[in-house]
């Protein structure tokens, strides 16, 4: 457009161009100050505007759950006196253009420093707003350097250049301590960039706060919107019957702070905050149901749930290598690849997991990789990073003793594009399967109504901004074999042996056996991206919370909306990840805020 524009001014004959150009600058000229004047009045009630959202947003720390009290103020603080130097500046008589550039400066620098304060702000529109003021700090810095480097040319040399279509703008080259200046606020910015603004990018890339941005731009995106919202309205009944009839709750995930309108993200984050407040109070490690994978694996073969032969679990160092000793005198009577997993290496940045096979069990191999790897993971801490919640989960961590557990291979055929074990990761909402994504089909998600949605992920891809997705019928054999029914009945089945409100159960299919999938693991703070369900999960989670909070009297506020069952507690005082089938039978609607977890 802009080429055909050019090429279009080009057209008119050079007389007739210079012309009409050298006659609108004596108006230009008469209304230059004038011009100037608005122009910079403009950009300073902007500026009030910006400042004043920092500072309301800032305000939402007097009415949070999880109180941020400082930072809070300091964004309130920042807001106000940005607010104050607009105001300041728009009531002066006559500004002048050489006032620009300190009114740059001051307002890029303070945008700056509210942007940073946001950035580790937990408020309701923290996602807009960090990126409101980031995107301004840009602006003001690129015009402060435009200015610094004696760029500002007036609008007669300007309009005669452009109308010319030829001519370059005519300026001076600056100095050296005006480049030297220019030059610095570049590499300071840059430096600002990349160690504060893509770490918390890197975080936060999966929030929910995007999606208004998405549907606003993309049609697509609006249609997915619609289609996840008419699919949440089919499963809130098979919740609601879960609840009633089926599900009940640990009094361990009963202690969740929730409020209307929370994020997944933000309720993963007081849900961690709950569990460390319990570890402090009554010494409460139900989090060990996912973050010892060896707490995990004794639970799920305790309740008869399908998971790969577990050899031996071992928090003795000897004890291991006495029997890794006996699969190396022995190597036929195992299957293959057997996997070490460290018990206390959860994440996957962490690499606590690694297959072995036949070869690796030579007396040579073992000390050369196998032993080292076993003494590097044992020794290794582990840390949860690039999430919102990461200091409070690395706390918890932190109390982990090391362990092993060595188990055999799942016996499914590699389908999955990377040539693993087919595996779909299921949400489980109160006892009810909701969905299950395919992961490495970047990404497939699976719905209760036997149909599947594709969202293409590869990176570039239109759909990895938009959110999109279309109807896709490549795993449609998993619901015309009957796989997908048992993958939902052990999901559910895992979920309340648990006793967990929300949780993400990851599960292995076996193309040759439809009846018998295994579980390979948990989590209790995904980091998966749920696109468009997002929203519903957290309402789904959040509701029956809502309603035991009124009939416990912690909540005054009445319903916004149709009254949700509360859920049922169990009368339990054992430890989450030390519970026996038994355990998940009795059930009462009492204050389970008396339970004593042992």
């Amino acid at each position: 457009e802009i080429t055909l524009l050019f090429w279009l001014l080009s057209q008119i004959p050079l007389k007739i161009r210079t012309k009409a150009a050298l006659s609108l600058a004596p108006l230009l000229k008469k209304s230059e100050k004038i011009l100037m004047v608005f122009i910079q009045l403009l950009l300073r009630a902007f500026m009030f505007g910006v400042h004043a959202l920092v500072a309301y947003e800032g305000g939402t720390c007097f009415y949070m759950p999880d109180l941020q009290l400082s930072t809070g103020l300091a964004i309130v603080f920042t807001g106000a006196f940005g607010m104050f130097m607009a105001i300041t500046e728009i009531q002066e008589s006559i500004p002048q253009a050489k006032e620009w550039k300190p009114s740059i400066i001051l307002h890029s620098i303070l945008v700056l420093v509210e942007s940073s304060f946001l950035m580790s702000y937990n408020g309701p529109d923290m996602i807009n707003m960090v990126w409101l003021t980031f995107g301004v700090a840009q602006m003001g810095i690129a015009l402060w350097i435009f200015l610094l480097l004696k760029l500002d040319v007036n609008a007669k040399k300007i309009l005669i250049s452009v109308w010319n279509a030829v001519n370059g703008l005519d300026w001076q080259f600056p100095s050296k301590r005006t480049t030297t200046a220019g030059a610095t606020m570049l590499l300071l910015f840059f430096y600002w960039k990349q160690e504060l603004v893509a770490p918390w990018d890197n975080t936060y890339k999966n929030h929910e706060g995007y999606n208004w941005s998405f549907t606003l731009t993309s049609g697509g995106a609006r249609d997915a919107q619609r289609r996840a919202n008419a699919y949440f309205k089919t499963q809130i009944p098979h919740i609601r019957n879960s609840l009633r009839n089926r599900f009940t709750l640990h009094p361990y995930f009963a202690q969740t702070e929730v409020r209307e309108g929370l994020s997944m993200e933000r309720l993963y984050h007081l849900r961690l905050t709950a569990f460390e407040k319990q570890l402090i109070s009554t010494n409460a490690t139900g989090f060990m149901i996912e973050k010892d994978k060896c707490a995990m694996l004794k639970f799920l073969e305790a309740h008869d749930i399908g998971i790969p032969k577990i050899i031996g679990i071992y928090h003795n160092k000897e004890e291991l290598y006495k029997t890794l000793n006996a699969i190396s005198a022995s190597p036929t009577s195992y299957k293959y690849p057997l996997f070490l997993k460290g018990c206390h290496l959860t994440q996957g940045s962490d690499s606590g997991t690694k297959p072995w096979f036949p070869k690796d069990f030579t007396e040579t191999q073992m000390h050369r990789k196998m032993l080292p790897w076993v003494e590097e993971k044992w020794q290794q801490r582990p840390q949860d990073s690039n999430r919102p919640w990461t200091d409070t989960m690395n706390r918890l961590l932190a109390l982990l003793k090391p362990g092993m557990a060595v188990q055999w291979p799942f016996r499914g055929v590699r389908i999955s594009p990377d040539h693993t074990p087919m595996e779909v990761k299921v949400e489980v909402i109160w006892g009810r399967a909701y969905f299950g994504m395919f992961a490495d089909f970047h990404d497939i998600i699976a719905l209760r109504d036997n149909t599947f949605e594709f969202t293409e992920r590869r990176e570039g891809h239109p759909e990895l901004w938009s959110l999109e997705n279309s109807r896709d019928d490549r795993l449609a054999w998993l619901v015309d074999g009957g796989y997908m029914d048992a993958v939902w009945a052990i999901a559910e089945k895992t979920a309340c042996a648990i006793g967990i409100d929300s949780v993400r159960i990851d599960i292995f299919i076996d193309p040759e056996h439809p009846n018998e999938p295994m579980v390979n693991e948990l989590s209790l703070s995904s980091g998966h991206h749920y696109f468009y369900h997002a929203p519903n999960l957290a309402n789904a989670w959040i509701q029956p919370h809502m309603t035991r909070m009124r009939n416990e009297g912690s909540l005054k506020s009445p319903p916004s909306g149709d009254v949700w069952p509360a859920p049922r507690i169990r009368q339990t005082a054992t430890q989450v990840h030390l519970q026996r089938p038994e355990d998940g039978k009795g059930a009462g609607r009492g204050n389970h805020l008396q339970s004593v977890v042992r």
